[in-house]
């Protein structure tokens, strides 16, 4: 599989988890930050504040992920493929000045589906 098929297996998997719970999903969401137009790839709908979740295949996006959940005020999963890209993408949260919090979360694709099964 490549990187847009790994995306898109993702988020169907992701998507399917929380429709399951029965939760209120929405994909590519549409928005703005700053100027420029933005998509989030899913967002979950709950109370008190939405969930971002974005699938990564790398780190080179997460300060956009980032602005995108601020400007909704959101709360953000990073979900990644593997180990290896979450050592990667804490690295670049440490750079960018930002700590992974309950807010923030960096997981795999199989944590993500444990935490919503659970």
């Amino acid at each position: 599989m490549n990187g847009g098929q790994v995306h898109e297996y993702s988020l169907d998997l992701l998507e399917g988890a929380f429709r399951a719970k029965g939760a209120r999903v929405s994909r590519q969401v549409p928005m703005r930050v700053g100027r420029r137009p933005a998509f989030v790839d899913l967002v979950v709908h709950s109370v008190p504040r939405p969930l971002a979740i974005e699938v990564e295949m790398s780190p080179r996006r997460v300060p956009n992920d980032i602005l995108k959940a601020k400007s909704m005020d959101a709360d953000l999963w990073i979900v990644v493929p593997h180990q290896r890209v979450v050592a990667a993408v804490r690295r670049k949260l440490r750079r960018e000045l930002v700590r992974e919090t309950e807010a923030i979360c960096v997981l795999t694709l199989g944590l993500a589906l444990q935490r919503v099964g659970n």
